[in-house]
Order: structure tokens, then sequence, then C-alpha cells
């Protein structure tokens, strides 16, 4: 809930309209990482296209069947496309021309995969070795060139 920014009225909400997030049970019901990125885009439905989260049942079956087939890696040069009446999400590469028949929305997965990366990992340092007191340095030696 927290690495997705909803607030717990809104998982609650989403909990009885969405049969993937209702079938998580449990006090602290856990997600795999195609589960957040499926979560994501459908926050992104919502929030930002404006699609009630009633209409969006089917969408987040098939979202997190696909999201969970893959991992994030792939899905960071995919672009969802989900196309109206019925909402069905499809993923084309990013560079790929859209095929769809009808208007679509197009939503980048990498920039989700990116937020979902830096809330899930919390304050932990970017450089791994930057925790030490005093992390390795390149020095250069007395001919110009570079030792470690």
């Amino acid at each position: 809930r927290a690495a997705l920014g909803l607030s717990l009225d809104a998982y609650r909400y989403w909990s009885g309209e969405l049969l993937p997030v209702s079938a998580r049970k449990g006090r602290r019901a856990s997600f795999t990482h195609g589960d957040l990125l499926a979560l994501a885009l459908l926050k992104t439905l919502t929030d930002e296209i404006g699609i009630p989260v009633g209409r969006l049942s089917a969408t987040a079956v098939a979202l997190f069947e696909q999201c969970g087939k893959q991992s994030w890696v792939k899905f960071e040069r995919l672009v969802a496309l989900v196309s109206p009446p019925d909402l069905t999400p499809a993923f084309v590469g990013e560079n790929q021309p859209s095929h769809a028949s009808t208007a679509s929305v197009t939503i980048p997965c990498a920039p989700l995969i990116a937020a979902l990366r830096h809330r899930l990992s919390g304050d932990l340092p970017s450089d791994d070795q930057s925790i030490f007191r005093f992390p390795p340095t390149v020095i250069a030696n007395e001919r110009g060139g570079r030792t470690s």
C-alpha cells in the first residue's frame, strides 16, 4: 500500500472492487513485484485518466496475470496499452507502433518501475560501498596512471 501511495481507505475500497487485491487476505497481505506493477498501472488509470476503480475489475485480473509472467527488467522496455470499451490491457515495445484499432491509453512501464524501486528501497544508499567509512576511491600513481 505504501509503495503505491494508496491510503488505507483507498486500499480497502480497491480490495472490495478488484478480485486480485481481495484475494490477498490477512493483516499484512503480500504482493509480488508483478502485482505491484499491475497495481501501479491500475493506479495510473484511476488517478491520471480518471477511470473508476469499479470499471477495472477485468483489467485488474488481466494485468495481474500478465505482470506476473515476467520480471521488471523485461517490462522496463514495454508500454501498456489499454483500449476501450472493455479496457483490455496489452504490452508492446516502447518503440513499436501501436496497431490498436481504436484510441488507447499508453502507459510507459519504466517510470512506474523506477518509482516502485525507489519506494521499496527506502533509505538504502544507491552505491553499495558508500556505507563504508572510507569507500574505495581511484588514486593516481606516480606515472599518472590509475590504480585502485
